[in-house]
């Protein structure tokens, strides 16, 4: 079963104020409270990852003999179980079906990190921002269990990520990412990311979908991948 809704907010709330400036933390949660009455607006940045950005991170500390590779339909319960996750076994082992990969770090037998790769589209969760080519992955939900923070698991991983997907093709990496998830922003910078575009994302009701670009930024960087121009095609309704 999922965490209770209590539960998953507490831990929201410890997750977002890691790291937060006070008056960016004070915004996030004012727009969390906005979004209970029924007009939710997350704003977003579009970051470009990859192998040519960073260099690899050294491994984690106290993770001898831990595992990595893609999960599958039957590991789907154990991160559904998992304090602070929403989504039931029955919604991952979906995205398992729909042909998403699910990386995952093992340690003595349980899983203690994982990031999700979506191929065909780069989502802000289940809404369509823009189609994926041949070459192309959307990176997204990388999580590592609270008792495992603070090891440098989670650049370690993604890194891994990188390598994975770069030998199955794709070597331009997107991933979305909340303005205020200051952890999440912290990593992309750890690993160089760039950041290309700024949304928001509107919601209305639970009824009403759509998301529209604000800023699109320049890069004072070469981009690392196939190509001298990161493609982002338009907002989509």
């Amino acid at each position: 079963m999922p965490d209770s809704l209590a539960n998953r907010t507490l831990l929201k709330i410890r997750y977002y104020r890691a790291g937060a400036r006070w008056y960016g933390f004070a915004l996030g949660m004012l727009i969390d409270v906005v979004s209970k009455l029924g007009l939710r607006l997350e704003p977003y940045r579009v970051c470009l990852e990859g192998l040519g950005n960073t260099k690899a991170p050294t491994p984690p500390m106290g993770l001898d003999g831990s595992d990595m590779g893609f999960l599958g339909t039957i590991d789907m319960a154990e991160i559904a179980r998992m304090p602070g996750r929403s989504l039931s076994e029955d919604d991952l082992r979906a995205r398992v079906e729909a042909g998403m990969l699910c990386l995952g770090v093992k340690y003595r037998g349980s899983i203690v990190a994982f990031t999700w790769c979506n191929l065909h589209q780069c989502t802000f969760e289940k809404h369509p921002l823009f189609s994926l080519e041949t070459h192309e992955a959307s990176l997204f939900d990388a999580y590592t269990v609270e008792s495992f923070r603070g090891r440098d698991l989670a650049p370690w991983m993604r890194y891994r990520c990188y390598e994975e997907m770069a030998s199955l093709g794709r070597d331009r990496c997107y991933s979305v990412t909340v303005v205020f998830n200051a952890p999440a922003m912290r990593l992309k910078q750890k690993l160089g990311a760039q950041a290309l575009e700024l949304g928001v994302f509107v919601e209305i009701l639970r009824r009403w979908r759509f998301h529209t670009r604000l800023k699109r930024y320049t890069s004072t960087s070469p981009v690392p991948v196939q190509g001298a121009t990161p493609r982002l095609p338009p907002p989509q309704s």
